[in-house]
């Protein structure tokens, strides 16, 4: 063969992968193309619909009670931040019923608590399983830095078991009730 034929064929297959790699760049930028155009048309598309239910919604006439409404809910929250104020103002009673609760012990019974007011006499009736932790009861209240002026009227004094009882006390400092 000679050698112009060998170098003919060089060239020929260069041309062929040359021509080659032209389409597919050439195919590639169409598809691409076809891509940005379709993503170009729907969000056109989406863009013209939003418009369209945006305006529809425009249109449409408000309730007719919607004013009224309106001055409904800002009434009821103004009531519901006076209420708030309110219960930030309120005595904390939980503190002193659980160190009653927890200076009671197993042995006594509490059956009734009333607080009249802060600076009221508590009273606390109920029923002791002995005497023993009846005193118990009331040496733990005159020992608690909560609570003053503790009474327990000794009555029922035959019976040694099941002692029906009524003790009344004050809070040294009603303050405490306030705080957080």
């Amino acid at each position: 063969m000679p050698v112009g034929t060998e170098e003919a064929y060089e060239n020929q297959k260069a041309v062929v992968f040359s021509g080659f790699l032209s389409n597919l760049a050439l195919g590639l930028s169409v598809f691409f193309g076809a891509v940005f155009a379709g993503a170009w048309i729907l969000m056109t598309v989406l863009q013209q619909n939003f418009n369209a239910r945006l305006s529809a919604l425009n249109v449409l006439p408000l309730a007719t009670d919607s004013v009224e409404l309106e001055n409904r809910a800002e009434n009821f929250n103004e009531l519901v931040r006076r209420a708030a104020g309110l219960l930030e103002n309120l005595p904390k009673w939980s503190g002193v019923v659980e160190d009653i609760r927890v200076r009671a012990g197993s042995g006594i019974i509490i059956n009734n608590l009333s607080i009249p007011s802060v600076e009221g006499i508590i009273n606390i009736s109920g029923i002791s399983q002995s005497r023993i932790q009846l005193n118990l009861f009331r040496k733990t209240l005159e020992e608690s830095l909560l609570f003053t002026d503790i009474k327990l009227p000794l009555t029922n004094l035959e019976m040694k078991e099941n002692i029906p009882f009524s003790i009344s006390f004050k809070l040294k400092d009603p303050a405490i009730l306030y705080v957080q």
